[in-house]
């Protein structure tokens, strides 16, 4: 299981690269994070699928991380799948995929808190709901970089919350599968389940 403070605080976002997902939010968010100095050591790992269509869309996010100096501080995972997407659960100190339309289920919330990673999501869809029965994230209103940056800071800046969002986060996923085993255990289960999701990234 994850636990905040073993690693650099590292903001994970996997699903398809698009603008329905709002990664441009999160990148955004991620500068106005960056502008404060106590965020200086804060990193930021992308990963997930892409169509033709997303091309243009993720070249100019490129093109804005760069033009921000933050190059050293981003990562383009290209693995997603199998050992990647493991990797990248072990990896992110916290997930946000600040969706521009409500998720009735997304897979990836479920194995980030698997993982006891907490969630940072817009109060959109079933996200409000899942995030306030399980206290493992946190749901910000209007979905905004501005938002979204003091949603992060709030909790990145705070290693007893992110602790104890992490512990509810993995406990909520526990209790609802009645699952004792490791995390990583259970994200072995989910694999199986994410290829449909895989395919919907894709497409």
């Amino acid at each position: 299981m994850h636990q905040f403070g073993e690693k650099s605080r590292n903001i994970g976002f996997i699903s398809r690269m698009c603008h329905e997902n709002g990664l441009d939010i999160l990148v955004d968010a991620f500068i106005l994070l960056k502008q404060n100095r106590n965020n200086s050591d804060i990193k930021l790992t992308i990963t997930g699928g892409q169509t033709g269509d997303d091309v243009k869309y993720i070249r100019a996010i490129k093109k804005k991380i760069t033009k921000n100096r933050l190059n050293d501080c981003v990562e383009f995972q290209e693995n997603f799948e199998g050992e990647g997407r493991k990797d990248f659960f072990k990896k992110v100190s916290v997930l946000s995929v600040p969706v521009r339309n409500g998720e009735a289920f997304g897979i990836y919330l479920t194995e980030a808190m698997a993982a006891g990673i907490p969630v940072v999501q817009p109060a959109l869809g079933a996200f409000p709901e899942i995030i306030e029965s399980s206290k493992g994230g946190i749901i910000y209103s209007e979905n905004t970089p501005e938002k979204l940056t003091q949603a992060l800071h709030e909790l990145l800046n705070d290693g007893e919350k992110c602790k104890e969002m992490s512990q509810n986060a993995r406990n909520s996923i526990v209790k609802q599968f009645n699952i004792n085993d490791q995390a990583s255990e259970l994200l072995n289960v989910y694999e199986r389940v994410n290829q449909n999701e895989l395919m919907i990234n894709r497409g």
